[in-house]
């Protein structure tokens, strides 16, 4: 019998795996953070331009990672906006179609 480990990694392809299967969302904001990020140290180092302090390199992740945040919550806001205008849209159709219902069994 083998025992899975359980590491970050393996947690975070688990979260990935998941956001991948509701949409993606998560999945392509972190992927998006990632290539940013390569393509900002490739461009330095083709470059020659001397490397990063460690303040700039922890600056440069916390504005990355608060823009992948704030997309997630952007579209997790239109998703339930969204959601929500359906539900209100249901009810009304509803509560259209139980008045008619009852004004018809006046009729009667």
């Amino acid at each position: 019998m083998s025992v899975r480990r359980d590491t970050p990694l393996t947690y975070l392809a688990e979260v990935l795996l998941t956001s991948w299967k509701h949409g993606g969302e998560l999945t392509a904001t972190i992927g998006g953070v990632v290539a940013i990020g390569l393509a900002a140290l490739l461009t330095r180092s083709l470059l020659h331009l001397p490397a990063f302090s460690g303040a700039y390199v922890m600056v440069l992740l916390s504005v990355l990672v608060a823009a992948a945040l704030l997309f997630v919550a952007a579209v997790s806001t239109w998703r339930l906006h969204h959601r929500q205008q359906i539900a209100l849209a249901t009810t009304r159709t509803l509560l259209d179609l139980n008045a008619r219902d009852r004004a018809e069994r006046g009729r009667i």
